[in-house]
């Protein structure tokens, strides 16, 4: 599977940045002759079985690399699905598509760059109207614990060094622990720059289960489903903790805890049950894994939010509400060269 991803991806990358429009593929070759010898007998074309005609998505994955050939064969057990839009300059762009949304498949981490559009749009309007409706990047954010009367933070959010450390004073009572410094800018950065789960579950907690999914059909990604923070399940993601946010040099944006009773439509998807078996609160389940209330977007959705951040004019984009600033910023995170820490 770890090769077909690369596959996939370079196939992608190949057909997006380096191909000169559809008409320059080559070419199926033709069949030699109009008919077959068995024996010494002529089959007329006629009765032979029809050869497949390959599009023109398949011809050059076939040309480009010969282990597509095996893959494509096996694309209904592989659930595979490629939808390519080729972006020649001065010529106009041509979409091709492969089994594009003939059954579900996990977004995984693809779901963040949703979550970070709807966050940025969700703490604009909290931040103000007119000039000063623009959420700072250098805002803090500070999660409140639900059993606690002041705002403390929780694990994933306390100080690292040691003086944020848990101390014991001489009578034994905790004494309280401090918030990292945690800011919306960073936040994004790291939840698009290198897939940082506890920022996807910050963010989450300042937009909510219910304000999110809304915020996704008012952009009209119609087939988008936030149904859970990651490494949690659906039933576990509704309740979200009470969030300051503090914009520098302005008043503080409170952030209430909130219990979502709202109801998404259902996943408009086919074949959410997937496999055989699956790890159930570190258990086999010989069932397989019930995909309904898990989160959810279409091929189509992921394309047309890349397309709708880097070629904002277009004709035909999503109008995301961002800042030239905003926009410029998640694409800045989601295509930053990681480089390793020595």
């Amino acid at each position: 599977m770890r090769q077909l991803r690369k596959g996939l991806a370079l196939g992608c990358l190949l057909l997006a940045a380096c191909d000169g429009g559809a008409g320059s593929a080559r070419p199926v070759s033709s069949v030699a002759s109009t008919a077959t010898t068995v024996g010494t007998a002529a089959v007329p074309e006629a009765d032979l079985p029809a050869v497949p005609k390959l599009s023109w998505l398949e011809r050059r994955l076939r040309d480009g690399d010969p282990r597509w050939a095996g893959w494509l064969d096996q694309a209904e057990e592989l659930r595979l699905q490629i939808l390519v839009t080729v972006v020649a300059p001065g010529k106009p762009w041509s979409t091709h598509e492969f089994r594009v949304d003939a059954e579900y498949f996990y977004p995984a981490s693809a779901i963040k760059t949703f979550l970070a559009v709807g966050a940025l749009r969700i703490m604009n309007d909290l931040a103000g109207e007119g000039a000063d409706r623009e959420i700072h990047r250098r805002t803090l954010i500070r999660r409140c614990r639900r059993d606690k009367s002041d705002c403390w933070p929780p694990r994933q959010d306390e100080e690292e060094d040691e003086q944020g450390a848990e101390v014991k004073s001489a009578e034994g009572e905790d004494q309280k622990k401090k918030h990292r410094k945690l800011r919306v800018g960073s936040e994004i950065h790291k939840m698009l720059s290198y897939s940082d789960n506890d920022s996807y579950n910050r963010l989450w907690d300042i937009v909510g289960h219910q304000g999110i999914n809304e915020e996704m059909t008012r952009l009209g990604f119609s087939a988008v489903r936030l149904n859970h923070r990651m490494n949690a399940p659906a039933d576990k993601s509704r309740r979200t903790a009470r969030v300051l946010l503090l914009p520098p040099g302005k008043r503080a944006i409170v952030v209430p805890r909130r219990s979502s009773d709202f109801e998404v439509s259902a996943t408009p998807a086919r074949k959410l049950s997937i496999g055989k078996g699956h790890n159930a609160g570190g258990k086999i389940v010989d069932e397989p894994l019930d995909c309904s209330r898990m989160n959810h977007v279409s091929l189509r959705d992921l394309q047309r939010l890349n397309r709708a951040l880097i070629f904002p004019d277009q004709p035909g984009a999503v109008t995301l509400g961002l800042t030239d600033d905003q926009r410029a910023y998640v694409i800045k995170a989601m295509t930053r060269r990681l480089e390793s820490q020595k």
